[in-house]
């Protein structure tokens, strides 16, 4: 868990919230526009999607390890390369395949996988602080944009190409397969009676499933929850990769733009933290909806805000949201609506599907900008699709495989 911690940390704070500090040093150094530099972070975020399901099957069948020790390596191979290029073509033909696979392989599903292996009582609450490292990679983001003025995007490129290596290796060797693999139980139990206890003492009876990839595809809620989750992804992915321009038309500096990313993670540390330990006692699907009706809320605010007081109030309700009904809370929805055993390959299988929204928002949000010059209708189309996601949620419910369920020890 604490492995994994670190890699949301690294993926987030050196690629996925950084982004958005390379747009315009990129921008002048190839002179393209803001659509064409949005395409190589929107490519590079096909990784998960397109390879999910084979990348899945693969740690379900032999474990986390070595696959994402490949992965390590051609992510920190994709930031070394693309150092050195000439022109925009170049650069996203070296960094959209090479981070893609690289950053879906090695710090994404495989180490959130093995996390919702390992837990199932505690799950929510596990996948809460693995996903922390995530919310706190916002504190990375202040140190990109000074190694970006300090020494430009290449070196700074360079240094994020080697740190994923050096922290990343032994991260991968130190993960290990299902608990049960090992002769061991979920949540830590010592023992089945001691399981059975603590199951008592929570006062909430865990019911285990185990989908087959095939159960999963052929039940309603496979797909109802793909589109909510591609829609609500759409606004996180837009919003992530143009933070700092953003920022930049509601009168607020880059500097400013990457420090207001700290008060972000303050908030969705502690966001994570709750919501998980709720989800271990309270429905994860009306917790759910009732966090992506904060995030409508933070995204009206957004669209009147005329004052940075305005957005650090958008960003403490966005990050309450984001925190909450984040990665953790998704991939503790799957777990439990369709178990553990297959659980690598169905989170892959439904990354294929989240393509859309993971893909298509920020190239979608920066061609509406080019053609428009600036994010009002953008910000206002966010509220229209986060509320189509939160109606599609209610939609959603648990299926269950036409034979007997396993019960939790």
């Amino acid at each position: 868990m604490g492995g994994a911690l670190i890699l949301g940390l690294l993926n987030s704070g050196l690629y996925f919230q950084a982004f958005s500090s390379f747009i315009e040093p990129l921008g002048e150094s190839f002179g393209a526009s803001r659509s064409v530099i949005l395409l190589a972070f929107s490519l590079a975020n096909l990784g998960e999607p397109l390879i999910g399901p084979i990348q899945g099957m693969l740690v379900d069948r032999y474990g986390p390890r070595w696959v994402m020790l490949f992965g390590i390596t051609l992510a920190g191979l994709g930031f070394v390369l693309s150092s050195f290029t000439g022109s925009i073509v170049v650069f996203i033909a070296i960094f959209a395949p090479l981070v893609a696979v690289g950053q879906s392989m090695g710090m994404l599903q495989p180490a959130v996988a093995t996390v919702s292996k390992w837990f199932v009582r505690k799950r929510g609450q596990a996948l809460g602080y693995t996903f922390t490292g995530f919310a706190l990679g916002g504190a990375l983001v202040p140190l990109v944009e000074y190694l970006i003025h300090a020494m430009g995007w290449r070196h700074a490129f360079v240094v994020i190409g080697v740190t994923i290596w050096a922290l990343g290796y032994p991260i991968a060797l130190m993960m290990r397969r299902s608990p049960e693999h090992y002769g061991l139980l979920p949540d830590g139990d010592a023992s089945k009676e001691h399981a059975a206890a603590a199951e008592k003492a929570s006062g909430r009876k865990v019911t285990e499933v185990d989908f087959t990839l095939k159960e999963a595809v052929r039940s309603r809620t496979f797909w109802t929850l793909n589109v909510a989750f591609s829609l609500r992804m759409f606004v996180v992915a837009s919003i992530t990769g143009h933070f700092i321009p953003m920022m930049g038309e509601k009168g607020i500096s880059s500097g400013t733009a990457a420090t207001l990313l700290l008060l972000f993670s303050a908030v969705t540390i502690p966001s994570r933290l709750i919501f998980g330990y709720l989800a271990d006692r309270y429905s994860k699907m009306r917790l759910m909806e009732m966090l992506m009706g904060v995030m409508i809320l933070s995204l009206i605010v957004l669209n009147f805000s005329s004052a940075t007081w305005h957005v650090a109030v958008f960003i403490v309700i966005y990050g309450i949201t984001w925190g909450g009904s984040g990665a953790s809370l998704i991939m503790a929805i799957r777990a439990e609506f369709f178990g553990r055993k297959n659980f690598a390959t169905i989170a892959g299988a439904s990354s294929f599907l989240n393509l859309g929204g993971v893909v298509a928002g920020p190239v979608v949000v920066a061609i509406i900008f080019d053609a428009k010059g600036d994010y009002q209708f953008v910000w206002q189309l966010f509220v229209i699709i986060a509320g189509l996601s939160t109606f599609v949620m209610f939609f959603a419910k648990r299926p269950y495989p036409n034979r007997p369920l396993a019960q939790t020890p």
